[in-house]
């Protein structure tokens, strides 16, 4: 999802191209944890993450 802060009450990837952070909610409370900040900023798909566990 593009943006800082989720929309819906349940995990989401948080995408905010301006600043290049890719954040986790686990909740979906708003709450959510920065896990890398990028120089380069490319659109990013729902496609192009891929979770390894």
């Amino acid at each position: 999802m593009n943006g800082t802060v989720a929309t819906a009450g349940f995990g989401q990837f948080l995408h905010d191209r301006p600043s290049g952070a890719r954040r986790w909610d686990v909740d979906g409370t708003g709450t959510a944890a920065v896990l890398a900040i990028f120089a380069n900023t490319p659109a990013l798909l729902a496609s192009g993450i891929r979770v390894i566990a």
